[in-house]
Parts: structure tokens; C-alpha cells; sequence
């Protein structure tokens, strides 16, 4: 068992006998394949149906070998000549729907799974397949009740596991995602697909040193992996350490020059550096590069809105969001209708981002706890459930972010505990770096009005 030099040996030995058994030439095939040899592989295969063009199996194997070498066209063929010799060979209808997958011929690539699904419905690596070619159609559904068909006939299958996983973390169900891809890597640990994953995963979780770690280790056995870079790019952004953000966004952008998430996040380490023309550029590019990618949009809509551009970062979040609903994106397109002073709009996203489920709801909590205390609008006031959502995001999030304490210091004025307004209002102040002046000089004129016992409306 796995003396593959003995086996090869004796398939030598037993053609040697008899040079014309189209069957021996392709179990050496089969043999050159399993040993990732596909020159080998694809001339045995070749001889055996020279010898006999009716093996139906053969031309199976063979277009299985010619889909790993990227001759797509010639697989196709090999798999149509294999159904037309043998339509109740399921692995070939398997086969020929990948195939069809590979070039963008999704409907097709099902019909193909289907076909291969009524002919052997106990085979859960079909059933995870044509469950990925409809999520990749977009058919999230149908997508997860063939993935979850897979895993109860092989609870074992790891990438069963990983890709459920991956498709709880595009809907937003980030717990469920992660506890998927646990499994998959308890099944199979230290693969590099299933950690690149998790750290996706941490990401949305803002779990950033998990995030790290899982990339980092993921990279290690596969250095070329887009996700890790991505995910470790974005980690470090957020952490602060943008020299290493920078290094991963390079080695990722080598890679894929045109890959638009990559170019997003390196529009956003432009724009934290105060390169905003750097960052336009950025944002563009990967808006141009995949007009599909909320990403791009996002991070166009940022910068915009450190140009002043508030309208027409509001635009840019609207196309996100039309793209992906989401709470971050609901969040931020909150937070320019404000600067607009569409107070009911903004408080709206705001509501909407709180009722989605699967995420954390900490920015969206304290940017309508700010609203709910300082809009300039007196009738959308609403002091307790600021005071409410205020601390929700401080004290029950954790949230480290200062303008969750601005929302809590203005959110305890408005409902006249100036003493605990104060005290919010210093820390932020202390904690906000000199060198953002402007912040600095608004916090103060703040902290001032709560120490006169003055509420803080909005203008």
C-alpha cells in the first residue's frame, strides 16, 4: 500500500507481456497521476485509448489531467467523448461540470452535477461542488443545502466544513463561520485555504491579532495566498502598524496588480498617512478594477469624505450598500448624511445597521447615540436611549474607539450627569493624539460646555 516505485514496477513488467492492453496503460496512467506526473499521465492515457478508443474511463482521466494543465478546451472534449461512450459514468458528468465551471459556464456546470447527483447521490464531493458552483452563481440557498448535504454523508470532509464556513461569513454569520472553519482545520490543520479563510473571518470579527495569526500561518505554507495578504494588510491597518500593512499590500499588489481589495486598503493606508491624492487614486483603481467590489466603493467614500466630498461619499456608500447591505457600510453612510444634516436619514441607517444580525453593532450604536443627543433637529431627541446605546458600545462592545466616549460624554450631558459627561470628555481628550488638531480643538470646546453644566447640540 503507497509503494508506488513497486506498482509502477510491476505495470512496466505486465507491458512488457503485453503491449497492447489498452486497461494496463491506463491504470499506469492512473498511477502517473496519483504521483502528480502529468506527462506521464497524459501519455499513458493517450496510448491506452489509441488502443481502445471506447474506455470510456480513460477519456475521463485524461480530461481530469488536461483541467490541471489548463487545457480547458481539450478537458471539455475528453469529457463529452467520455458521457457519449458511457452516460451512466457519473464521475465524468462530475468532471465535465467542473470543467464547464473553470470557463464561466455555470448554468451548464450544474446541469452536469445534476445529472452526475442522480446517477451517485452518495457522493458527497459532488454535492460540495455543485454547491460551489451555485454560490458562485449566487444561489447562496441552494449553495448551502448542498454543502450541508455533503457534510451529512461525510462528516469528514473538511473543505464540506470550510466552504459552509465561508458562506456563513458572506451572509454576516460570523460565529457560525468561524466555528465551521474550527472544524474543517480540527479535520485537517494547517491548511492554508482554511486559514486564510479564518483570518477573513477574524477580520469581520475585528479580532485582529487572531487575524494576524491566522495569516501569518497560513502564508507560511502558502506564500502566494491572497486572502492571508489581504487579511494580515488589513490587520495591521487597524492596529496601527502600517509599515507591515504596507509590505503585505506590495507583495499582494505583485501579485495581482489590478486586485481590488488590495488596492482599497491601500487607498486607506494612503489616507491615514494624509496622502489623500494617493489614496483617490487608489480608491478609482479598484473601483475600475472591479465594479462589483463594495471595497472599492467604501474606501472611494471614505476618502471623498476627507475632501469634503460629503454628498458624494454618500453616493459611493449607497452603491456599496446596493452591492453588500452591511452594517459598516450603513454605519459610515450614517455618519456623512449627519454632516449633511439629513438627520432622519442618517438615524435610519443607523436603526437598520443595529437590526443585522451576525455582526458587531458597536459603531452603529454610539454614532446614534450621538445623534440621539446632539441632533440639531430637538424633535429626534432622544437623551435616555442615547445614554442607553452610549454605554452599550463603551461598557458591553468594549469598544476602544474615542467616538463612543464622545457619544457617552454627550449622551450623560443630555440627560444632565455632567459630573460623568466631564469625565468622558477628558479621557477622550487625553487620548487623542496632538497631532490631530482639529479633533483636539473640538473636544475641548465640548469638555468646556459640560463643565458649564451645557449640553452639546449639533449646528
Amino acid at each position: 500500500k503507497g509503494d508506488f516505485r513497486a506498482a509502477l514496477a510491476d505495470f512496466d513488467q505486465a507491458l512488457l507481456l503485453d503491449p497492447k492492453s489498452a486497461e494496463t496503460w491506463r491504470q499506469r496512467g492512473g498511477l502517473h497521476a496519483q504521483q502528480n506526473r502529468p506527462a506521464e499521465a497524459l501519455a499513458d492515457l493517450s496510448r491506452a485509448l489509441e488502443l481502445s478508443p471506447q474506455l470510456a474511463l480513460a477519456w475521463t482521466e485524461r480530461g481530469a489531467i488536461r483541467t490541471r494543465q489548463g487545457d480547458r478546451a481539450g478537458a471539455l472534449a475528453d469529457f463529452d467523448k467520455a458521457v457519449e461512450l458511457a452516460p451512466q459514468l457519473a464521475e465524468a458528468w462530475a468532471r465535465r461540470g467542473d470543467c464547464q465551471a473553470s470557463q464561466g459556464n455555470l448554468n451548464r456546470a450544474v446541469a452536469g452535477f445534476d445529472r452526475a447527483l442522480q446517477l451517485a447521490p452518495g457522493v458527497a464531493e459532488t454535492w460540495l461542488r455543485r454547491g460551489l458552483v451555485h454560490a458562485a452563481r449566487g444561489a447562496i440557498a441552494l449553495a448551502t443545502a448542498d454543502i450541508e448535504r455533503a457534510i451529512m454523508i461525510d462528516p469528514k470532509l473538511a473543505s464540506a466544513w470550510a466552504e459552509r464556513g465561508v458562506l456563513h461569513g458572506r451572509s454576516g454569520d460570523y460565529e457560525l463561520a468561524l466555528a465551521d472553519l474550527n472544524r474543517a482545520l480540527k479535520l485537517r490543520p494547517g491548511d492554508a485555504f482554511f486559514l486564510s479563510n479564518r483570518a477573513v473571518v477574524q477580520c469581520a470579527r475585528a479580532a485582529w491579532d487572531a487575524a494576524v495569526t491566522d495569516a501569518t500561518t497560513a502564508l507560511r505554507h502558502d506564500p502566494r495566498s491572497m486572502p492571508a495578504l489581504r487579511s494580515r494588510a488589513r490587520a495591521s491597518l487597524e492596529q496601527g502598524r502600517l509599515a507591515s500593512a504596507q509590505a503585505d499590500l506590495e507583495a499582494a499588489l505583485a501579485l495581482h496588480p489590478q486586485d481590488p481589495v488590495a488596492l482599497a486598503n491601500r487607498a486607506r493606508l494612503h489616507r491615514l498617512t494624509g496622502r489623500l491624492t494617493e489614496a483617490l487614486a487608489d480608491a478609482e483603481q479598484a473601483v475600475q478594477a472591479d465594479a462589483n467590489s463594495p471595497e472599492a466603493y467604501l474606501e472611494r467614500a471614505h476618502v471623498r469624505a476627507d475632501l469634503g466630498e460629503n454628498e458624494r461619499a454618500v453616493r459611493d456608500c449607497t452603491t456599496a450598500l446596493l452591492l453588500q447591505r452591511e452594517p459598516v457600510a450603513l454605519t459610515l453612510r450614517a455618519r456623512w448624511q449627519l454632516r449633511l444634516r439629513n438627520f432622519s436619514a442618517a438615524i435610519a441607517d443607523c436603526e437598520e445597521a443595529l437590526s443585522l444580525p451576525g455582526a458587531s453593532r458597536s459603531g452603529a450604536r454610539f454614532t446614534l447615540a450621538w445623534m440621539l443627543a446632539t441632533c440639531a433637529d430637538e424633535s429626534l431627541l432622544d437623551s435616555q436611549r442615547a445614554l442607553h446605546l452610549a454605554r452599550e458600545a463603551v461598557h458591553d462592545d468594549g469598544s476602544e474607539d474615542l467616538a463612543a466616549f464622545d457619544a457617552l460624554a454627550a449622551a450623560s450631558a443630555a440627560t444632565g450627569d455632567f459630573p460623568a459627561a466631564v469625565d468622558a470628555a477628558e479621557r477622550v481628550l487625553e487620548a487623542t493624539p496632538p497631532r490631530d488638531e482639529v479633533s483636539t480643538s473640538a473636544r475641548r470646546e465640548r469638555l468646556e460646555h459640560y463643565r458649564r453644566e451645557e449640553v452639546w447640540r449639533e449646528l
